[in-house]
């Protein structure tokens, strides 16, 4: 089942298509207003877009070079359709991205043909997914999942172990790595450099509504503590050093810095003096550098010194 955006200013033409898509088994999305195509296209998962040239207010072309200059419809295969089918037409198609060009009047079960077979060769990309961290970033296969909208789970071995998070229509609905789990498991993928991956084109759970995990603040957030720690390295003892809490009192969270484990770690401290940085670590309250630099802040802030 493929989700298909159907873009025309005929309402027959849309009520023909819809009607042979929908009875095919997928879903569709029409709109006749060339000038809602970029909101559509933001607001829904598409697999497909099927775009007349001709049109009010706004051709299809200028819909097309708008998809095109958006990361996320970069490479969502789109269908144009023209009454207007002479060759000069298909070449300008080809050149502003068209996947496909098609000459009305056209058969509903040829069009029907195409799109599926466009969806099809988009999807058989996805198996080949595979590489090594050390060459592909992580960063780069999270935003190239999203982007394209797929759907699966993602396996990740590295040194710090294994993992997966799965994928339902570019949406990521659940992250394991090494114990950690959701939020905490991406950023500590996110600073892992060794290591494979693999996507497996297989259902996962969630794509009922779960609300997904905001891989595109996760993606600041990674950056935003590997700069904060490096302004504190210094500030942490060798992670084998027993550690203490020098005040019971819980610090608010200091502005202008992540979110950080403070209460946690002070807890923790306190129930088990001497408890190491590996140990903090190990004991997954977080991603481990959000850990380190939550460690380094307190050092900094004279809630924590060496045992």
């Amino acid at each position: 089942m493929a989700h298909i955006l159907l873009v025309d200013d005929d309402p027959d033409i849309l009520s023909i298509l819809s009607a042979v898509f929908e009875s095919a088994g997928h879903r569709v999305l029409a709109t006749s207003d060339p000038l809602a195509v970029g909101d559509l296209a933001r607001e829904h998962w598409l697999d497909a877009v099927i775009l007349d040239v001709m049109m009010p207010r706004r051709s299809g072309w200028e819909v097309l070079e708008e998809l095109r200059s958006e990361p996320r419809s970069q490479r969502l295969p789109v269908l144009m359709l023209s009454a207007i089918g002479d060759a000069a037409n298909r070449v300008r198609g080809i050149r502003l991205g068209a996947d496909d060009f098609l000459a009305k009047p056209f058969h509903p079960e040829e069009v029907l043909a195409r799109v599926e077979a466009l969806v099809g060769r988009r999807s058989a990309e996805l198996p080949g997914l595979q590489g090594e961290l050390a060459e592909v970033p992580v960063s780069e296969v999270l935003q190239s999942l999203a982007n394209s909208g797929a759907s699966g789970l993602l396996e990740v071995v590295t040194p710090a172990g294994g993992g997966h998070l799965s994928f339902v229509e570019g949406r990521c609905l659940a992250a394991e790595l090494d114990g950690l789990r959701g939020q905490e498991a991406v950023l500590a993928l996110l600073r892992q450099r060794d290591g494979s991956f693999r996507l497996r084109l297989e259902p996962c759970a969630g794509g009922d509504g779960s609300p997904a995990l905001p891989l595109s603040r996760l993606l600041l957030e990674a950056v935003w503590i590997e700069d904060e720690l490096k302004a504190r390295l210094k500030l942490l003892p060798p992670e084998d050093r027993g550690l203490r809490a020098t005040n019971g009192t819980v610090p608010p969270q200091p502005v202008g810095l992540p979110e950080m484990p403070l209460g946690s770690i002070l807890t923790l401290l306190h129930d088990r003096p001497s408890t190491t940085l590996s140990d903090l670590v190990a004991s997954r309250l977080a991603a481990p550098d959000r850990l380190r630099l939550a460690v380094a802040w307190l050092i900094e802030s004279r809630l924590v010194a060496e045992a």
